[in-house]
């Protein structure tokens, strides 16, 4: 079914939010970067600490900014890689069966929800204890230890800031998923819906 027709099939409901759908997830797409980006310059930054300063500070500084800035260079590539071909089959099975679609894709977007909820959690205790590390590492004499507590709380605060925009991104989407009422083509939607037998 070509687009024109699938749009005049469908009902406004099922267009509003397929509308939704790509705008979450072109979204997603985009906000590789937000994580890409950082991610290189973390790379960049803890390479530069090895190759540039052998200071026991440096050396422990650079650990945990090299490891995060994998974290955040790898989560950006699968975002930017899987991205076009998850919207394509969701983009698809919208249009074979609407009310599956809702019930899969509100229980994953609820999902994501939650494991935002809980690594930004995550984030906040690895920053605290990063904090507390370079405090007990300066007042220790320390250096080592000092650096890494440094990079494990400048670290979880980025990724803590990336994660939240990401959150903040799903909250218009999933609210859309669970307004959606689920109708015929052709109808309106409005507060009608239907079970998978029709």
């Amino acid at each position: 079914m070509c687009i024109r027709d699938r749009a005049r099939a469908e009902s406004p409901e099922t267009a509003r939010v397929r509308k939704e759908l790509h705008t979450y997830y072109e979204g997603e797409k985009s906000g590789s970067l937000q994580f890409a980006l950082p991610g290189l310059v973390s790379l960049g930054v803890g390479t530069a600490l090895l190759a540039t300063d052998s200071s026991d500070l440096a050396r422990g500084a650079a650990v945990p900014v090299l490891a995060f800035g994998a974290i955040e260079l790898g989560a950006g590539l699968v975002l930017f890689l899987r991205t076009d071909a998850l919207l394509a089959r969701l983009d698809g099975e919208l249009t074979r069966g609407p009310l599956a679609w809702k019930a899969a894709e509100t229980d994953h977007l609820r999902r994501v929800r939650d494991q935002f909820a809980a690594l930004m959690w995550t984030e906040i205790a690895v920053a605290g204890i990063g904090a507390g590390m370079a405090a007990g590492g300066a007042y220790a004499k320390a250096p080592t230890v000092q650096g890494i507590g440094i990079g494990l709380a400048v670290e979880s605060s980025v990724l803590f800031i990336l994660d939240s925009i990401a959150a903040e991104r799903a909250k218009p989407y999933l609210a859309s998923l669970e307004s959606f009422r689920v109708g015929r083509a052709g109808e309106s939607g409005w507060g009608v819906s239907y079970g998978a037998r029709f």
